[in-house]
């Protein structure tokens, strides 16, 4: 008996309105939160392969912050490098817009952020929390960058 492999090329894009299934079902397959999805899903980049959504990631804009959204791959595409592709793409995308990855103190614009870890007031040696955003949509976007 002979295996055939299909070998799909990926191809990156901005999502869609018609993507917001597929993105949040690969959310929620990872466990990941879909809150706010729908209403940001036009500044997410997908993964796609053989006509299908097979990774996403999502970036949340407020003035000069960037909060980096979760990253999720289909099981069937992880460990293939989906994920540092769609990364690097959505960072590339936002410092096209001004947000600036990294934390360089002499940045005139604020630093990419990512929300995946709320704060421990029990840790020391903690940075201090960024100044939140005025007008930033949503309690979780103020939330991940005071976390950040």
């Amino acid at each position: 008996t002979q295996s055939v492999i299909k070998e799909f090329s990926i191809r990156l894009r901005a999502a869609e309105d018609a993507d917001l299934r597929a993105v949040e079902a690969l959310l929620e397959a990872s466990s990941l939160p879909i809150d706010g999805v729908a209403e940001s899903i036009r500044e997410f980049v997908v993964a796609e392969a053989g006509g299908s959504v097979v990774g996403m990631v999502g970036m949340e804009y407020c003035g000069d912050y960037g909060l980096l959204r979760s990253t999720a791959v289909a099981a069937e595409w992880r460990g293939r490098g989906v994920a540092r592709q769609l990364v690097a793409r959505i960072i590339a995308e936002a410092e096209a817009r001004g947000v600036q990855s990294g934390a360089d103190p002499d940045a005139q614009r604020a630093p990419l952020r990512s929300g995946n870890a709320a704060p421990d007031p029990s840790s020391a040696g903690d940075p201090p929390p960024l100044p939140v955003p005025v007008g930033c949509p949503g309690e979780s976007f103020r939330l991940a960058v005071l976390a950040a």
